[in-house]
């Protein structure tokens, strides 16, 4: 289970066959977005932003979820690079409040 970073009334849920986005309203759990994980047993999940999800599963597989899609399926086993690049659209104005929004591009090189 992993809370977001930015909203504690989000988090996701992993495990064998599981991945459930979930926010809470009005007190109550309410899942959404990518849900399919019938096929993945699911060890661990991070937060890479607000709304980008990396999970690790126990075969090697890398999910990357995002803005409650799945956006990419890697076997680490092919994977050679991995590069996170972490832009800005207003750096001086973030710098000035303790509240950062970022872009971050993930590029993920696989063996040919």
């Amino acid at each position: 289970m992993a809370i977001n970073p930015r909203d504690a009334k989000i988090a996701v849920f992993v495990g064998t066959n599981l991945f459930r986005l979930v926010s809470m309203s009005e007190n109550v759990w309410r899942q959404y977005g990518f849900q399919k994980a019938q096929n993945f047993s699911i060890l661990s999940v991070c937060w890479l932003t607000d709304d980008r999800v990396l999970a690790g599963c126990k075969d090697g597989k890398i999910l990357i979820v995002q803005s409650d899609d799945l956006n990419g399926i890697y076997d680490i086993n092919q994977v050679t690079d991995i590069q996170i690049i972490v832009t800005s659209d207003n750096k001086k104005e973030q710098l000035k409040t303790l509240t950062k929004t970022y872009d971050i591009q993930i590029l993920i090189s696989t063996k040919i």
